[in-house]
């Protein structure tokens, strides 16, 4: 009897220690993607379609960063946005780092003496973390025009050209429809904003097609 439970205990911490380090066979969501001519990194499947058509246009990597920080400012506008900040660093292949700083500049009138007098009018007494009073002089644009003034190859209207197919309509998935409600309740008080990005915004659907009202202006 002794020796049969000394079995079992040795049987089941076998078990444990290899289920323990036994690799999962179920595919990632994240594969591994190889490439001989480069390749493309970016927080949504679409920037990163940007870039790759930029490479295959004949474009530099320059040329397809640039076009994938377009992109990403029309479909990303859950947590970035063509009004936000891009700071660039780009490294030649005979050259130094070069660092682009894509951060805005607060606006001629966002003062010090400005934010008390509109807390004396009974806002409050700090700068708001969102809304339009704390918002930067846009850098992204500029940012990307510098970077390829210096070392792209594309014209701009080249790099521009997916993001501007983007904002006549792209599939919003869920991981976006969630922060954009998440969102849209912190921000209450921007009706704008309200209606322009979360009216369309919904769980009940699984994708579906959405415009960017700011990206696309004719």
């Amino acid at each position: 009897m002794r020796y049969f439970r000394c079995l079992v205990c040795v049987t089941v911490l076998f078990s444990i220690i290899a289920f323990s380090v036994a690799r999962p066979s179920a595919d990632t969501f994240r594969p591994v993607v190889r490439g001989k001519r480069g390749a493309v990194a970016a927080g949504h499947p679409l920037a990163a379609e940007a870039g790759l058509r930029l490479l295959r246009q004949g474009g530099n990597a320059t040329d397809a960063g640039c076009a994938a920080i377009l992109a990403a400012s029309v479909i990303e506008f859950s947590h970035f946005s063509f009004g936000g900040e891009v700071p660039i660093l780009i490294k030649p292949s005979n050259g130094a780092v070069t660092v682009i700083n894509g951060q805005g500049t607060a606006p001629k009138l966002a003062t010090r003496s400005f934010f008390l007098e509109q807390s004396k009018k009974g806002g409050p007494n700090f700068i708001p973390s969102s809304g339009i009073l704390p918002a930067t002089v846009p850098g992204v644009l500029d940012a990307v025009v510098t970077a390829l003034d210096r070392f792209g190859t594309k014209s701009l209207a080249e790099v521009m050209q997916p993001a501007i197919e983007l904002a006549d309509g792209f599939q919003l998935m869920n991981c976006a429809q969630a922060i954009s409600l998440i969102r849209g309740r912190s921000t209450s008080h921007g009706r704008q904003a309200q209606r322009c990005f979360y009216r369309m915004v919904s769980f009940r659907d699984p994708v579906r097609c959405f415009c960017n009202p700011i990206s696309r202006v004719r």
